[in-house]
């Protein structure tokens, strides 16, 4: 074999296991599309938060420590602060430890997908998709996605999310609320596919905790 052929060879097997993520067009749609497709080839995500709080009207607030679990497309646990969220197939477990009650709601669950795993969701379906570009976060070389709400009285009005090029996940994300309130979730600290995260998904309530049971009202995704 020609050392000229020898090249051409290394140089088209090169092009074939660059990751996609380096061939991706920074174009929120293409961004998004790709993280949806690397969330959806996990059986379970694993991720601590923090979230920071700036209210217009309260000045800065208590930030938030939680972790996350994910089991695309709709599943997801959070617990942060005493409280504890569950979404299964199609039931909505929010527990209180300060009040000891259990809240059950089932129905229409679109509006629960929202918090920090929305972020790891569909944003393509609820928000207008405004820019990309490219914005380190620390060590990590990120797209920046921003996205508006489709209408004005959306509960969320603006997302901008930084994307880990190389691993296709979030790094942080920003929202702004429809009452000027801002808040920053940084995740850190992934894990993929544990076997001892398989249980996460369902809750069963503590057995003298009072349980309220309340069908969700059909609604849109943007919460008008």
């Amino acid at each position: 074999m020609t050392i000229r052929l020898r090249q051409l060879l290394i140089i088209a097997i090169a092009a074939v296991i660059v990751p996609v993520s380096a061939q991706a067009e920074c174009s929120p749609d293409s961004v998004l599309t790709l993280l949806r497709e690397n969330v959806d080839s996990y059986d379970i995500i694993h991720v601590n938060y923090h979230r920071e709080i700036h209210s217009v009207l309260f000045g800065e607030r208590e930030p938030e420590d939680g972790t996350l679990w994910i089991s695309p497309p709709h599943r997801y646990r959070v617990e942060t602060k005493g409280q504890v969220y569950v979404r299964g197939e199609d039931t909505l477990w929010t527990y209180s430890e300060a009040t000891d009650q259990v809240t059950i709601r089932t129905g229409d669950l679109s509006k629960a997908e929202f918090g920090p795993a929305g972020f790891f969701g569909s944003l393509q379906d609820d928000f207008l998709l405004v820019g990309c570009s490219t914005d380190p976060i620390g060590d990590f070389d990120c797209w920046k996605v921003r996205l508006a709400a489709k209408t004005e009285t959306a509960a969320i009005q603006r997302v901008t999310l930084w994307i880990d090029k190389s691993g296709l996940i979030p790094r942080l994300a920003e929202y702004v609320d429809y009452n000027e309130e801002t808040s920053r979730v940084r995740f850190s600290d992934y894990q993929f596919d544990q076997a001892k995260d398989r249980q996460r998904f369902t809750f069963a309530p503590p057995e003298d905790a009072e349980v309220i049971v309340l069908p969700l009202k059909k609604s849109n995704r943007n919460g008008d």
